[in-house]
């Protein structure tokens, strides 16, 4: 195991982080209606509010006229980072080069964190310490897949906020669909073995930080809850944290899903074949679905993705105005286009992909909108669902932002619908979410960018 490196060599800002999704999303991920505010919402939370080591309890009841903390601002604990090299000896000693973010006491001091990718130190998205001991206390484990062709580090803004939440937060550089691998010179895989290779590569992770939880080698070792674990995704990650959570198709190796898993997060899925479609109309997992209303490529599908799950706890946020790369850091890169530092191959594909989704092509949502909004929902889902804190169930239902779950936009540009529902009696096979079905068209004068499965 290796922690992140540190180099005098001037820092990169979140430049090589936003190339995840440079890469990414060109090369990007497979593809309703109706958003509500968190900043300002009034939800309800339980007797007292969260506090380092604090463990929430399931059964958690809130108050009449409590009102949570906004799930968006800073959680209780400072953020801590390790760069982790797996080797999988299952499969011919492959290794993933990952990301873990995890809690860590507000009082510990350290040396600020950063990210080492190919050598070059990219600055964190907050405030991060290398490699300090985690909190106390057990943490719920929440494994991320990045788009197509990323980086794990694509939506640091995220998986950081987890971690400040008391989340432990996992995320990989998958092998064979990477920017750093093609970057390398990496050959590339076919869309099949991308597919069936990143649920594999998720179910490994997963395996490889309880294993380190239980041999004391790693700085969350001891501070793991082997019994809380989601799951979460962008792009073709989302559809990488479904594979790994209910299973794949036929196509993609038929593997079961993997019963550790409690709860999915899926950020602008679209229609994708690696799904097991019978599997997904069967899922009883809660699954939170949150996407852009002018990502008009992709959309549609994460709309067919959501209405095609069978789970009895099933969320859709639509940001109004945010596109495909909403959910990540991309164009916060546009100011480093000129950096000297940064490797001539990098510089054009930042270049790029800044062109054709940032500045003059950018969504109408802000990007810090955008990351606030996923953020705040992100944290109430899985606070509610791995922790069992009910504190943030209001805003799930959309009464945070006073339009009930039922698809009425809220000020702040998101709308929120939800399906507390029994169980249905009998299970109904859906169309395979694999059909592209119709796409939205962008309005007059406005170019969408290729995404690719």
């Amino acid at each position: 195991m290796t922690g992140a490196r540190s180099t005098a060599r001037p820092r990169v800002a979140p430049v090589l982080a936003a190339l995840v999704v440079g890469v990414s999303l060109l090369a990007g991920c497979s593809g309703g209606s109706g958003g509500a505010s968190v900043k300002g919402a009034t939800t309800t939370k339980p007797t007292s509010t969260a506090k380092p080591n604090d463990t929430a309890k399931p059964g958690d009841t809130a108050k009449p006229g409590d009102t949570a903390k906004d799930p968006a601002a800073p959680g209780p604990y400072q953020v801590g980072h390790h760069q982790q090299v797996f080797a999988d000896p299952a499969h011919d000693g492959r290794q993933l080069t990952t990301s873990v973010w995890y809690p860590v006491d507000p009082a510990t001091t350290g040396t600020p964190g950063h990210y080492d990718l190919m050598g070059f130190p990219v600055d964190s998205f907050g405030p991060m310490l290398d490699s300090a001991p985690a909190a106390k206390g057990r943490f719920p484990l929440v494994m991320f897949s990045h788009g197509q062709g990323g980086l794990r580090v694509q939506s640091t803004f995220l998986n950081e906020a987890l971690a400040r939440h008391g989340f432990v937060v996992v995320s990989a550089e998958h092998l064979g669909d990477s920017m750093l691998g093609s970057l390398t010179g990496a050959p590339p895989l076919t869309l099949e073995e991308v597919r069936t290779r990143r649920v594999d590569q998720a179910r490994f992770l997963i395996d490889s930080m309880l294993a380190t939880d239980d041999d004391g080698t790693a700085p969350w070792s001891g501070h793991v809850d082997r019994e809380r674990i989601g799951a979460s995704g962008h792009s073709l990650g989302g559809f990488t944290a479904l594979g790994e959570a209910i299973g794949t198709s036929a196509d993609s190796g038929a593997r079961p899903g993997d019963p550790r898993v409690r709860a999915v997060a899926a950020y602008a899925p679209g229609p994708d074949g690696s799904v097991d479609p019978q599997a997904l109309g069967r899922m009883t997992l809660p699954l939170l679905v949150m996407a852009g209303t002018e990502d008009y490529q992709i959309k549609p599908g994460s709309d067919r993705t959501w209405e095609a799950s069978g789970s009895p706890h099933k969320y859709r946020v639509d940001l109004q105005g945010a596109g495909h790369d909403s959910f990540t850091i991309l164009c916060e890169a546009d100011k480093y286009l000129t950096d000297p530092s940064i490797p001539a191959n990098i510089t054009k594909v930042l270049q790029m992909t800044n062109a054709e989704r940032c500045g003059a092509n950018a969504p109408t949502m802000p990007d810090a909108q955008a990351q606030r909004l996923t953020v705040g929902y992100t944290v109430a889902f899985f606070t509610e669902f791995l922790l069992g804190d009910h504190r943030y169930a209001g805003l799930l239902a959309g009464n945070g932002n006073g339009n009930g779950g039922d698809g009425a936009t809220a000020t702040d540009g998101a709308t929120v619908f939800d399906n507390d529902r029994p169980p249905p009696t009998t299970t109904t096979v859906p169309p395979s979410i694999a059909e592209e079905g119709p796409q939205l068209a962008p309005p007059a004068g406005v170019t969408q960018p290729p995404v690719m499965d």
